[in-house]
Order: C-alpha cells, then sequence, then structure tokens
C-alpha cells in the first residue's frame, strides 16, 4: 500500500542523487505476500540460480534475460505450476488454493533486487477471494540455497491495508499464519483528513434586514409626519419604540455581505506563514496514507497546484518504490522540521510556473529543512532510516487556499539508521 511507502517522499522531492550504498544484501530469495478485499497475491523474488533449482528446470544454470521469450515464459510458468501442486504452500482461510491460483508478473527485473547483482527472476501469484480473508497461511518446505547471513530462513512480509508483517520460515518453524487485526475492513476505507489550509479573510459585514428596514421606514417618514402636524413628543415615543422594535428582531433576516472598502486575502505574517507551510508539508506525507493511487492523487490536490502536481505526484510515486533497493517499502514514524526561514515580501517571476490568471494571487517563499524517519522494508526484512532535507518553495494562495507552487531542492542526505 502506498502509505506505507512515504517515507521515499524525499528522493522524489529533492531530485536526483546517488543512492546510499548497500550495507547488507537481501536473502537469496524473499516472499511478499498481498491481502486485499478481493484478492490474495504471493509475490517470489529472488535469484534465478535458487529459483531454478526449486522449479526442477532442465538446465539450473541458464541465465533468463529480460524480456523473456515466449519459450522461455512457457518453461517457467509450466514449472512454476507443477511445483505449487506438488507442496501446495499457500492456504487461504484454512484450505489449499493452488488449483484457483493464477501466474501474473513473470519477469526478470533488475539485477540489484536481490542486493547481491546476480540475474534475478520475479512472479506473483494470484488467488482471488470474495471478502478479505480470516487468515492466509505460507508453509515451506524447500531450504536449498536459503542460507542468509548465519541461518537458513525465507523471509515473507504480509501487506495489508498499509500495515506489514515480518515472518521468518525455518527449517524448524516452517509455517506462518497471517491474520487481520480486524476482520472486516472499514468501508469505504478512508482517505487521510486533509483540509485546505486557509487564511482568515475580511469579515463579512451582517445586515440584520428587519432592523435596517425598521430604522430606514424611521428616517423617511419622520419629515412627513412634521408635515402632518405630529408633536415631538409622539415622533420621540414612535422612535423609541422602533428602535427598540429593531433591537429585538436584529438576529431575524440577516445576510452577509462583502465589505466593499477590504481587500482580498492578504500574505500572512512570517509567523502565520510558517506555520501554513510546514502544515502544507506535513500534508504531502499524509497524502500517501488514502488507500490507493487515485485518491493520493486526489488528496495532495489539497496541499499542491495543478500546476507542480502532475510533476510532483510522478516524482513520488516513482521514489516510493526505491527500486535501487529491491524495491523497499518505507513507512512513516515521524517528520520533524528543522531551521525554517519565510520571506513575505518576495518577489518572483511566476510566468514559468503559474498561469497567466493567477499571477496576482498573493504569495510567499519559505526555505526549510526537515528530517524524516521511518521503516524500510526491502530484500525480505527491515531496518530503520533516516534521511535530511532542505527546499525552498513557493506557497500561493489562489483563491480555495494556501498550496505548494513550486520548489527547489538545496539538500538532501542520508543521516540515519541501521542499514
Amino acid at each position: 500500500m502506498i502509505a506505507a511507502l512515504a517515507l521515499a517522499l524525499a528522493p522524489t522531492l529533492l531530485g536526483p542523487g546517488e543512492p546510499p550504498p548497500v550495507a547488507h544484501p537481501g536473502p537469496p530469495v524473499y516472499v511478499e505476500v498481498f491481502v486485499e478485499p478481493a484478492r490474495v497475491a504471493v509475490q517470489f523474488t529472488g535469484e534465478q540460480a535458487t529459483l531454478a533449482r526449486w522449479l526442477g528446470l532442465e538446465d539450473p544454470e541458464a541465465v533468463y534475460e529480460s524480456p523473456l521469450s515466449s519459450a522461455d515464459r512457457g518453461e517457467l510458468e509450466t514449472a512454476i505450476r507443477a511445483f505449487l501442486s506438488a507442496h501446495e504452500p499457500i492456504h487461504v482461510d484454512g484450505d489449499a488454493v493452488t488449483p484457483r491460483l493464477r501466474i501474473e508478473d513473470l519477469d526478470v527485473p533488475p539485477d540489484e533486487v536481490t542486493g547481491y547483482g546476480v540475474p534475478a527472476l520475479r512472479f506473483v501469484v494470484r488467488c482471488d477471494v470474495a471478502e478479505l480473508p480470516r487468515q492466509v497461511g505460507l508453509t515451506w518446505e524447500v531450504w536449498e540455497g536459503l542460507a542468509w547471513f548465519d541461518a537458513v530462513k525465507l523471509p515473507v512480509v504480509f501487506r495489508s491495508f498499509g500495515e506489514a508483517t515480518l515472518a521468518f520460515l525455518t527449517p524448524e518453524e516452517p509455517g506462518y499464519t497471517w491474520r487481520p487485526e480486524v476482520v472486516l475492513p472499514p468501508e469505504p476505507v478512508p482517505v487521510p483528513g486533509i483540509a485546505p489550509i486557509r487564511t482568515a479573510g475580511p469579515e463579512p459585514l451582517r445586515l440584520p434586514l428587519v432592523s435596517v428596514g425598521l430604522a430606514l421606514a424611521l428616517l423617511g417618514g419622520l419629515r412627513p409626519l412634521r408635515r402632518a402636524g405630529v408633536g415631538r413628543p409622539a415622533l420621540g415615543a414612535l422612535a423609541l419604540s422602533v428602535l427598540v422594535t429593531g433591537f429585538i428582531l436584529r438576529s431575524t433576516a440577516v445576510v452577509s455581505v462583502s465589505a466593499p472598502w477590504r481587500g482580498p486575502v492578504a500574505v500572512p505574517d512570517p509567523e502565520s506563514a510558517e506555520r501554513i507551510f510546514t502544515e502544507l508539508l506535513r500534508n504531502v506525507y499524509r497524502a500517501f496514507d488514502a488507500p490507493d493511487e487515485s485518491r493520493v492523487y486526489e488528496t495532495l490536490r489539497v496541499c499542491v497546484t495543478d500546476e507542480l502536481l502532475d510533476q510532483l505526484y510522478g516524482e513520488i510515486y516513482e521514489s516510493l518504490i526505491l527500486r535501487g533497493e529491491g524495491g523497499a517499502m518505507c513507512q512513516i514514524e515521524a517528520v520533524e522540521f528543522g531551521a525554517g526561514d519565510v520571506d513575505v515580501e518576495a518577489t518572483y517571476e511566476p510566468w514559468d510556473v503559474v498561469p497567466e490568471e493567477r499571477e496576482d494571487a498573493p504569495f510567499f517563499r519559505a526555505r526549510q529543512s526537515w528530517t524524516v524517519r521511518g521503516r524500510v522494508s526491502h530484500w525480505g526484512h527491515e531496518h530503520s532510516r533516516e534521511n535530511a532535507y532542505e527546499a525552498e518553495y513557493v506557497v500561493r494562495n489562489d483563491g480555495d487556499g494556501w498550496r505548494l507552487a513550486s520548489c527547489e531542492i538545496l539538500d538532501h542526505s542520508r543521516v540515519d539508521g541501521d542499514g
């Protein structure tokens, strides 16, 4: 789920850079199990040599290249089906589902998906289900080639609704059963609670129509009444009666109107501007808690302008996969802000990032440093990760709220972590 990936947001926002050195490569083979209300998908990723021996291929030393030829694909699919039928490793709600499995996404991924730089193979076996399973089990019987560091083990990561559960299958404990924290997921899965960030505009005038009408009627009637000979005591009593009635009815038929002498939304003071910006940046991270890509995209619209949205989303989504680290997946634990500075009197040439009709919209610049801490799950194991960033943004009010309008990355670096 995209939510669990948001730590990789920083490389997205921060532009290209060399990936950090590999501190420890992954296991020869690892498994990821995706559990959803309509499907269970089990993805195998590993070295070709190990998988070829498991599958009993005629030439286990043969190297498959991308793209797979029709003959190679057919040979591999036949071997995978035979292996699954012989071992029946996958169980859903206690039942073996081998006859219902379909082979998908069979390919030769980049060598670095295992961290060893050797030819790899990846395939997904999928089973459609009617509802979210109550349990998904994986039982393993083949241990050849699974020596990793000081043990023989097969890492398995179960992923469901943005949560990840890591298990290790071993010859001593060859099975693991995943169960959801709740029997049924919320329907529909809620999107992150991100609201537009607005600056309080000028307060409208509240006009009590009945009271105003009575006052105008009194003013308009005084002169005719005087001409008609009505004395001052009677006029005073009438005026007092109208005023009291108007006061009593002051909450009746009230309308709000804009004050013509008050201007539009203005650039906020520096303290408010800094608060607006940091909340917008937090919202960018929160957007990736949405349950699917389309809702991530729509949630980002709340805090990112249309002009920046496509570029930002595309870069973020690609970086979330962390292809250089075996398809790493990241789960944010904390976003902490460091030194920041805002310029509420900035000027810039808006025509390269702003539509002509919005060139006069209020804006300010913000320069900010921050760190992101999280857990990275890749190559079948997890470790901590902390990255530091510094960037300069333009924040603009487009009439419906404040949004990030442009970004210039100044610095990013790996700070800490155990791998």
